[in-house]
């Protein structure tokens, strides 16, 4: 059942690797991440392993990275600007930049399909235009949205319902349930419950007399269970009300007062400091992410802790500290209980930086000490990607055949949706990659080919 839930993303995988694979000179291309004039003629080639980049960088939770490579497609001449606006929107509003996403979405002269509709709804929501975000999802129509996109109008939903002027966090919390019973991953799953942790961090302006009142709940339970969800409130309060500084002191004073069996509740308040506390290198935030994922004992929590770090990570620097911090939790001594998670993120990274030795190894780690990962399949796209890079097309034809075996009919995944056209794309990268080393050197190899 969870590979099945995995399946669209390496769909997603494949048509961005098969657009680069059909491009001949996708090879010889100047580098995907370099601008043209905007207008200018851009090669077929150039096209596709540029939207190749944007899509990797999307997937690695590098938003920023996605929204330039976007708008230097949207530039070229012939481009399909309804599908690039849309995925550009995605990215800004993942990005925590709702107004620039409603301004690309008002750009778009074309058809405004059930896509644009919950696009403009999830940007008027991030923006607090209650009545415009009601109304787009109005306008959505479900049965047109593809499944990842479902899942979204379900967390619109559930947002709606937790900003509405009486907030109902019942139907709020189902329709976020709904939303992560429809991610098509575990990451993704985390991805919806950070969403609804920013849109409650988000929710009304306490007055003074609030905070009191949270102080107040929470001196008087000091010490017992009960006051740590008052702790939190009053947190959460502070923050809200702009004192963003005292909140993350008064979190940490409350970490230090915790017994080593309240792993749990340490989890929680990490969780908090790291969405609302300084994501630097160093910072606060960044500090308490860290501890989550190393010492927490929430998986779910510490794969939204791991979005988080991503999303922070976002220019070279940054994803510097990033990838050193993958380094020290896959090389801990004690074996980390998302390592798969850990173990895909530092092989994409490492993919997404041609550094493909290391790529690789996590690659054939996370096959060899997982062989009933969901992300096998990912793994070994890894593994045909980084080769097919290399001019390795042997290599390439080889993971590609793998990974098609995986999608075979009968197998756990086979009847999955999605399933048959990534087995499709893997049988032409396949015979492409037979093709190409046919044609250095080896006749056998157009055989194989064929």
């Amino acid at each position: 059942m969870r590979l099945r839930k995995f399946l669209p993303l390496f769909v997603s995988f494949c048509l961005g690797l098969m657009a680069s694979v059909r491009a001949q000179d996708a090879l010889t291309a100047r580098a995907p991440l370099t601008g043209s004039a905007a207008g200018t003629p851009v090669s077929p080639a150039t096209s596709a392993v540029t939207l190749a980049a944007a899509q990797r960088a999307q997937e690695l939770g590098f938003p920023s990275v996605a929204a330039g490579i976007y708008r230097q497609l949207l530039g070229a001449q012939g481009a399909d600007r309804t599908a690039l606006t849309l995925a550009l929107a995605t990215v800004l509003l993942d990005d925590g930049q709702p107004a620039e996403a409603e301004k690309v979405l008002s750009g778009e002269g074309g058809l405004r399909g059930a896509a644009w509709h919950l696009r403009a709804g999830l940007a008027a929501m991030q923006l607090r235009k209650m009545d415009v975000a009601r109304a787009e999802l109005a306008a959505t129509r479900v049965e047109e949205l593809s499944l990842a996109d479902r899942a979204w109008a379900s967390f619109l939903q559930g947002a709606l319902f937790d900003l509405a002027p009486v907030q109902d966090m019942t139907k709020a919390n189902d329709s976020y349930i709904r939303a992560e019973q429809a991610a098509t991953n575990e990451m993704a799953r985390a991805r919806f419950k950070l969403a609804a942790e920013q849109v409650r961090l988000g929710v009304g302006n306490p007055s003074e007399a609030a905070q009191r009142v949270a102080r107040q709940n929470y001196e008087n339970n000091k010490g017992r269970a009960v006051g740590y969800g008052f702790a939190e409130t009053l947190a959460v309060y502070l923050h809200q009300a702009g004192r963003t500084a005292d909140a993350t002191s008064f979190l940490q004073q409350v970490l230090l007062t915790l017994l080593p069996q309240e792993r749990a509740q340490a989890d929680r308040f990490r969780l908090v400091l790291g969405l609302i506390a300084d994501k630097g290198p160093g910072g606060v935030g960044r500090v308490a992410l860290n501890q989550l994922i190393g010492t927490g004992s929430d998986p779910e929590r510490q794969r939204v802790a791991l979005q988080l770090l991503a999303r922070s990570s976002q220019d070279q620097v940054e994803r510097g500290v990033f990838r050193a911090e993958l380094n020290r939790l896959i090389d801990a001594p004690t074996k980390h209980p998302v390592l798969e998670s850990l173990l895909l993120f530092r092989a994409q990274v490492a993919l997404a930086e041609k550094d493909y030795a290391p790529a690789e190894r996590d690659g054939r780690r996370l096959l060899d000490e997982y062989p009933g990962s969901p992300f096998r399949v990912h793994a070994l796209g890894v593994l045909t990607a980084s080769a097919w890079e290399q001019r390795r097309y042997r290599a390439a034809a080889d993971n590609a055949r793998k990974a098609g075996l995986e999608l075979a009919p009968g197998t756990q995944s086979g009847g999955a949706v999605g399933a048959a056209q990534a087995r499709a794309e893997l049988v032409l990268l396949e015979a492409e990659a037979w093709f190409r080393a046919g044609s250095a050197g080896d006749a056998g190899d157009f055989r194989n080919a064929a």
